[in-house]
């Protein structure tokens, strides 16, 4: 379930929306903040893991999860919708209270459909390169993850 506020943003190619996610785990809900881009060539959304999150509900084993409460809570009944969207997740110094992280990361993730559930092939997974990471940041337009939060209400 959305558990924030929601930001819209107009970019140069597209809409931005941001919000924070509550997504179900067996420890409880966790929480994420979601970027949600539509513009051309598609959709993308990235997944930020937050230290609101508690850590026995790490955002990377959940990723079908938070598409299926994502699907409900924006009313997407095709499965297609969020499958042919680009997915990634993106990780840095605003994901966790225990440690410091590098620069920020992200992660290509292939969501699949298996046609009851999403599914999430973890060999599939690819971490962009800084390059690419840099490209991707800005070919969204997404404004830095500290900003955001602030902007929501969130723990920063």
């Amino acid at each position: 379930m959305i558990a924030s506020r929601t930001l819209k943003t107009t970019t140069p190619t597209g809409e931005l929306t941001a919000f924070v996610l509550a997504f179900p785990t067996p420890h409880g809900d966790g929480r994420c903040l979601v970027n949600v881009f539509d513009g051309p060539p598609g959709g993308v959304v990235v997944l930020s893991e937050i230290k609101s999150n508690p850590t026995t509900r790490v955002m990377d084993a959940w990723v079908p999860a938070i598409a299926a409460t994502l699907g409900d809570d924006l009313g997407i009944v095709e499965p297609e919708r969020l499958t042919g969207s680009e997915w990634y997740t993106h990780h840095g110094a605003f994901s966790y209270h225990y440690m410091e992280l590098g620069p920020p990361t992200f992660t290509a993730i292939r969501l699949g459909w298996d046609g009851t559930a999403y599914t999430d092939p973890l060999e599939e997974r690819r971490l962009l390169s800084a390059k690419d990471a840099e490209s991707l940041a800005g070919r969204l337009g997404m404004s830095p993850v500290p900003e955001q939060l602030e902007r929501l209400g969130e723990e920063v």
